[in-house]
Parts: C-alpha cells; structure tokens; sequence
C-alpha cells in the first residue's frame, strides 16, 4: 500500500511576498543531510556532538550551494532559468533523487512545455497531454508517491515517463501560484532504491511555490487572470496609427541599415514607457502584429538600458543575465547579442537598440562602434519626431479646448483673414465654418454686421483687449437680432509680435430664453436679483414665508369620469390658469403635487407684504377659477372646485437634493401647517383658510370670520382659524356677526347659547357647514361637557 500512488492534501501556497530563497536553501541542506546515504558522517558521535556536526556542514553547505544566490538572482533581475535549474537540482539531491523534471501547462499554445534538471527544454520539450499520476497531481493539486512504476497502473508512461530513461519509484508535488496549478514537479529513483518518505513530500510541496514564481517571471508558464503581471509580455498594442508615423518608418530605416551593414539576423528597437516602466517593441521579427513589452530592467536589453553600457554576448544562453524566456514563446534560438542603450539631446536614456545572431562569428569591436552611432541617429530620430508630436498634441489640443468652448470664437489673422471658427460661432452666426475659414472677415460681417471689422481695426490698432457688451447681430433670413457679449483679445507670439485677433462671443439668446421662462414663474424682481446673483438667496436659509396649498375637490371621482387624457388636459388648463395667478401676486410655484399646488411668498426673496400677497392670490384664484368654469360649462365640461389653506412660519430653504438633481424648496413645520390648514377646509366647507399667525400679520385684512381654534394633526399648538370670505358678496356681514356671537360663547363654555347663535347662523346662510358642525359639537359638549375646557379642538 505505501508504494501506490496516494494522493495527499494540497498544501497551501505561500504568498509571492513571503518568499525566502535563503530559508527554502536552509531547508533543503538539513533535509540532504538527514538522508540515510550521509549518517556515517556522524557515526559514533552524541546527539550534541552530531547536531553540532550538522550545524557545521550546513554552514558548509550554505556557503557552497548556489541556492544561495537566488535571492539576490530575482533581485537583481538574473535570468529565473538558471534559477529554476538550480531550485531543481538541489531539491533533486536533498531527497537524493536521481533525476528532477519540470513539466509546465501551456495555456497559450496547448499541450506541456518540459524542462529537464539542467533547466534546458531537450528533445522531450513539449507534451501533447499528461496522463497517469502527474495528470491527477495537475488536475487536483494533491501531491503523490507511487513506487513499481513499469507495473503500476496510474503510471502512463507515454506522456509521463522521461524519454529513454527507465525510472522506478517517483514523487508528483503539484507547482501552486496562488489558487492555481500551472505545473508538476516529477522526482524519480531515490538513492539507495529506497522509497520517498512523506518529509520528502513535504519538502517537495515547500520548494514547489517557489519553481512555480520564478516559471512565471521567465515567461515559460502563464498564470490564469488576476496573477502578477509578467515581467515579459506580448500583447496587441492598444492603439496604433492607421498610417505609421515618421518616427517608426525612420526608426525601421536605420535598424534596417543596422541589420544589414552588422550582417545580424534581426533587430528590433525598444523604447522606454516612463508610465509602466517598461521596455517596449513593435513590428519586430516573429512577433506578427503583437508588441513585446518587458520590464526595463530584464534580459541583456534591461542591461544596456539600466547600465547605460553596451552589452556584447557571443553566446547568449551561456550569460547569467540573458532570459530566454521569448525564444520559448516564437520558437527562436538566440546566439550572439549586440545591444547598445539609446539616448536623447537631455541625456537621458530613451531606449535600445538589440540585433540578434551575427551571420558570420560573432559581433566585433567594430560592429559595436557602429551600432554606437546608428543609436545616436535614433536618439536625434526620437527627439525630433517627440518635440514635433508633442506642438501637433498642443495645437489638436488648442483647437480641441477652443471647438469645446460654450462661447463663439473666431480668429483672424494681420489681414483680416478668417483662419479659425468653432462651432459654437458657427451656430451663433449661422455660418459654416469650413466655407468661413480662408474669408475676409468684412465679407462675413457686413451690412448692419460691418461694426465688427470695424471694432477689430480699432482693437488691431491700439493693441489691447477691448470689450463691447450688450451687442446685436442681425441676420436677415430670419429678421432677427441675436444679443451678444464681444471681446476682441490681440494675437501676439512669444516675442509679442502681433499675429492677428480672436473675436470671442458670449451668446446671450440663452439667458434672454432662461429670463422668458423663469417669468413664468417667478416675478421680474425675483429674476434680476438672481440674474446678478445667481447664488443669493438659493443657499440653505432660515427665514419667515407664507405658504399656500390648493387642492382640486373630489379630484380622484372627477378623474375617474374625465379618463386619463381629458384629466391630463382639465390639469394643464388649470395649472395654466393658477400659475399666472400666484406669480402675478409674487409668489412661485414651488411644486405640483399631483392635483394640488404649493406656493411660496416671501422666498427666496422677502417682501414686506408675503402673508397679503398670499392671501390676494388665494382670491383671485377664485376669481380665475370662476372663469375657467364658464368656459368649461360652455364646452359641456365638469365645473372644478378647490381649496385653499395659508400657513406661515420660519422655514429652512434652499437648493435641496443631490449633486445630480437639485430643488428649490422649503422644509419646516410651517409647510405641515399649511398643509393641514388646507385639509381643514373639506371640514368646514370653507373655500380658504389662513392660520392664525397669517392672519395676524395682514396690514390690510379681507372679510372673513375666525371659524374656530385647532390643534391640526400633526401640530403641537393650537391656532386660530380664519375662512376668507372676501369673493363671497353673497356672505352678509350680519351672518358673520351671528357666527362670532356663537363662536364667543364656544369659547365661553356656554354651550346653550353657542348653540343658539350658531343656529341663527346657519339659517342667514343656508349650507353653512361650519355653523352646522359647531351646532353639533355644542349639543354633545353640552349633553357631556368637557372635565377641562381650553376653547381647543383637536382636528384630526
């Protein structure tokens, strides 16, 4: 049983932060020096004398073992190959293993990519698939010991087993990077012919974390989506020119001189990216349309460029600092490599330039002198073609900022030639613009337009910016003057050298559009005072304002027999009717809410007269309303019927809402009494009701009577309310009088004789519903009166 091959729990990988080449070396030396093979090294000795022993050859070791130098390897940006190799090698010989293979997932071409213990690919470098025991290790990640291999069932040979070796035993720890499995890790035959213990396993799962980051940096295995970004990567550029610039076709003319006069192979020139720290390549050899991109301080290239030196390899897989890692990916075997670091006029390394395998020998002295030079044409190359990109960027950017603008802006030059217009001067002189451009300023402006060239000599000739507000075109197909603001600003270069004018238009149609509508709904006065401060008075504020409510009576019962689009239309004209109403008394309509209004007087400007003016509006809307209903009752309409509630008090007010939609309102108890105020109305049968602090604050006030005194729902005080009589000629002042008389014994407590007076009311003015339902009340208060009596109803 302990020969099959059994899976164990995947371990869990360490982070690529946490990774400790010094301690995974430590590690590997105790576990050698622990094999059966090396016990006679401590024959004889105590058990304090044989871990001193140990101490000492692990420090041996340690010295000697070139595990040592991985750490400073990735550091320094060292090829990972020989790191692999060596990471490999001594995990083969600390569980005395014959033999160490490293077989990667190839994600971008199918099939497995194997790397033998020498870190080389050999004849054996690719798989189609991988089966048996090393395909269950990469398919579940658990690690496994199997022994007998030529009889062992789970062991396929064909895609699993070195070409041409004959091995026994093996261990298949799974290579690990973050959650996924990108390879195997294969030990085969332990020294001895002993089989693979689990310290072995466990060793093996330690070390395999660490092949699998150093595959990953060399660009032989690729992680799924979310790993590291690869130190070396060929992508589909982001964006290329549909026409190649002159920078890349000069740039492809000297490499081309550089590959031929050298006698190399290929070239290819990388440039630095100042944004990602990266060395990039494009339309090189055998890289198609993609665009090699590497850390800039990877492989002989990264060389040149960090060292600033040229760098000469007559054999490129024999450097340590050479990653091989792109002959992997095209399938391309590079010998001989001549790099030279490219600089620009500030000194500064800009790129380099790489050719590849020297037909004949190897790269000489010469050759390096004159790729010193061709790189000094690309570094002038690079230069120029920055600084010419870098003016057409500003003036694609000038011209970009100056179409964007709001404002119209056309450009003349010394001789009154049009050599620019936007296209909001395009749309505010109703001109197009290509056919402008090129035109004498004067045949563009004439006729009732000529001002305009002349108010540019004059600006020309004094050399300053001058402004013309509050000016008019006039354009004769549409028999109509555009208001406009012109400011003539003189063009000067840097040596102050006239150049020409720019003629910049605010369009004013806008503004005298916003006044047009804002008069709907707002008071002239209103409308200048936020015109010259649009600011004033809209920030959070607490003041005193009168508010008033209506409301459509029955409003649902007349909807359900109008049917939608008759109710959308009754709406509409009476909402036309009512807003003209409100805002010619100075208020605003501060919202429609469904059938109801709500309007404000004294915000956000106070007046000195906002609970008059309120209260005007409320009759006059009764005035309106009268006539809306003869016009209906002429078209065979319902009549409509409203009420109407004012309540005032401080309120807080402003621009409320979100950075994306705002409303000015207001918010405070004082909406909730107004409100209220005009539900009570369906109570008394009243047309309008004023609260008591409105009322008190009428300069001159209407006929009305006080009707009762309250707590409304949701109101901690109580108040006075008063029904405005004033648009009912048909309410007799001795029908008042009575209703004070019974509303004064109300008060009193005087039941019987409240209940007298009211009934004298009611028979003055027929449907009197308030004096019907204070009769009521009286009756009950007098069968039951009260235990503490304060003159206050509670109106729910």
């Amino acid at each position: 049983m302990s020969r099959a091959a059994m899976p164990h729990p995947p371990p869990s990988a360490p982070a690529p932060a946490h990774f400790d080449f010094a301690r995974l070396a430590d590690e590997l030396v105790r576990h050698r020096l622990s094999q059966p093979d090396l016990a006679p090294l401590f024959a004889g000795l105590s058990a304090d004398e044989a871990q001193a022993a140990m101490e000492r050859q692990v420090e041996l070791f340690r010295r000697a073992a070139g595990v040592l130098a991985l750490r400073s390897a990735i550091e320094n940006r060292s090829p990972p190959r020989d790191s692999l190799a060596i990471v490999s090698n001594s995990l083969a010989d600390a569980v005395g293993a014959r033999l160490c293979r490293l077989i990667f997932a190839d994600r971008r071409h199918g099939g497995f990519i194997v790397l033998r213990d020498d870190g080389s690919l050999g004849d054996e470098r690719r798989r189609g698939a991988l089966c048996g025991i090393s395909g269950q290790v990469m398919a579940d990640g658990a690690s496994r010991i199997a022994g007998d291999l030529p009889n062992n069932p789970d062991f396929d040979a064909e895609t699993e087993a070195p070409v041409g070796e004959s091995v026994h035993d093996m261990l298949c720890a799974a290579l690990w990077r973050g959650g996924d499995v990108i390879g195997v890790v294969q030990l085969f035959d332990k020294a001895g012919g002993s089989p693979f213990t689990d310290g072995d396993r466990r060793l093996a799962e330690a070390t395999a974390p660490h092949i699998a980051e150093l595959a990953v940096h060399v660009g032989l295995a690729t992680p799924r989506e979310g790993g590291a970004r690869n130190p070396l990567r060929l992508i589909e550029p982001t964006a290329i020119a549909d026409d190649i610039s002159g920078r890349d076709v000069i740039l492809s003319k000297i490499l081309g001189v550089a590959v031929d006069v050298l006698d190399a192979d290929r070239g290819s020139i990388f440039l630095y990216d100042p944004h990602t720290e990266e060395l990039y390549a494009r339309h090189a050899e055998g890289l198609g349309a993609r665009e090699l991109r590497i850390d800039s301080g990877l492989g002989l290239v990264g060389t040149a460029f960090c060292t600033g030196e040229l760098v000469n390899v007559a054999d490129a897989y024999q450097d340590a600092r050479f990653s091989p890692a792109l002959d992997w990916q095209i399938r391309y075997r590079t010998r001989s490599v001549l790099c030279a670091p490219i600089y620009g006029n500030d000194g500064q390394r800009v790129g380099v330039v790489q050719l590849l395998n020297k037909r004949r020998g190897v790269f000489t002295a010469a050759d390096e002198r004159r790729l010193k030079g061709l790189a000094s044409q690309m570094g002038i190359t690079i230069d120029y073609t920055r600084l010419f990109e870098q003016a057409l960027s500003m003036k694609s950017y000038n011209e970009s900022m100056l179409r964007s603008l709001s404002n119209g802006v056309v450009t003349v030059d010394l001789a009154r030639i049009v050599t620019f217009v936007n296209e909001a001067a395009s749309r505010i002189l109703r001109l197009d613009a290509q056919s402008a451009v090129g035109r004498r300023l004067g045949d563009i402006f004439d006729g009732l337009n000529a001002w305009v060239g002349q108010a540019v000599e004059e600006a020309g000739a004094d050399g300053v910016e001058k402004m013309l507000p509050n000016s008019e075109f006039y354009f004769e197909s549409d028999d109509a003057w555009v208001p406009a603001n012109l400011t003539l600003v003189p063009l000067r270069d840097g040596k102050l050298t006239p150049l020409g004018t720019m003629i910049v238009i605010e369009d004013l149609q806008r503004e005298s559009e916003l006044r047009r509508t804002m008069s709907r709904y707002l008071p002239n006065e209103v409308i200048d005072r936020l015109m010259d401060d649009p600011a004033g008075g809209l920030g959070g504020s607490s003041h005193e304002v009168t508010i008033l409510f209506s409301d459509i009576r029955d409003y649902t019962a007349l909807a359900e027999r109008l049917g939608p689009g008759e109710t959308v239309a009754m709406l509409n004209e009476y909402f036309s009717f009512m807003e003209d109403v409100v805002t010619n008394r100075g208020g605003i309509i501060d919202k429609y809410i469904g059938d109801a209004i709500m309007a404000l007087f004294g915000s956000p400007f106070p007046t000195d007269n906002d609970p008059g003016n309120a209260v005007r509006a409320a009759i006059d809307m009764f005035q309106a309303l009268q006539i809306l209903n003869a016009r209906r009752a002429a078209d065979g309409k319902a009549a409509i019927r409203i009420g109407v509630g004012i309540g005032s008090g401080n309120v807080i007010s402003g621009n409320i809402g979100s950075p994306k939609q705002m409303d000015f309102t207001v918010i405070g108890d004082a909406v909730n009494l107004a409100a209220r105020t005009e539900a009570a109305t369906k109570t008394y049968g009243a047309d309008i009701l004023v609260c008591g602090t409105t009322w008190a604050q009428l300069k001159m006030p209407p006929r009305a009577r006080r009707i009762d005194v309250v707590r409304l729902r949701g109101q901690t005080r109580p108040t006075d309310l008063w029904e405005i009589v004033d648009h009912r000629p048909e309410v007799t002042d001795d029908a008042l009088a009575a209703y004070a008389r019974g509303l004064e014994a109300y008060l009193a407590g005087e039941w019987g004789r409240a209940v007298d007076r009211f009934e004298e009311a009611a028979a003055m003015r027929p449907g009197d519903k308030a004096a019907q339902l204070m009769t009521e009340r009286c009756r009950r208060f007098f069968d039951n009166p009260p235990e503490r009596w304060d003159g206050v109803a509670d109106l729910d």
